[in-house]
């Protein structure tokens, strides 16, 4: 059987690779990781997140993969991960808190969840929103209204 750990690598390694078929090897591991059916595989999906990669249908894969989880396994995982996110998938991580912003459920767990989490992550999250409300002026009053309620 094989890990959590040595599938993310069999993934990243066959995105890297790019060789022909490799978006359907990598839709497979995909497919392997959401089957341990364990919240833990929520970091390590995200962790795969990369604005270089050639195909955003993958990436939205792996979106939709971290999804399936409840809100409030989703939202621990998204806080425990920010700062790497942002940092290694400046795009991506926008992508994700837009999800969660479009999500009233998913926000208030994330809210709820910012309250514990650490002032680099709770900074991290500002900026995050701050670059979205830029990016996507349709957006800009619900990303405020977050970042107001980060304080």
């Amino acid at each position: 059987m094989k890990t959590l750990d040595s599938l993310v690598m069999e993934f990243r390694g066959a995105l890297r690779e790019r060789r022909t078929g490799y978006v359907v090897a990598c839709e497979a591991v995909l497919a392997e990781i959401v089957a341990v059916e364990d919240v833990k595989v929520i970091p390590g999906l995200l962790g795969l997140l990369d604005d270089a990669a050639e195909y955003d249908e993958l990436m939205f894969s792996i979106v939709h993969a971290v999804e399936r989880w409840d809100d409030r396994a989703y939202s621990r995982a998204v806080v425990d991960v920010v700062v790497k996110l942002w940092e290694d998938s400046p795009r991506w991580a926008q992508v994700v808190h837009v999800r969660i912003l479009n999500s009233e459920k998913t926000l208030e767990a994330y809210v709820k969840d910012l309250e514990s989490a650490d002032e680099r992550q709770r900074r991290t999250v500002c900026d995050i929103y701050t670059a979205i409300a830029q990016r996507w002026p349709q957006l800009a009053s619900r990303a405020k209204g977050v970042l107001e309620r980060l304080g």
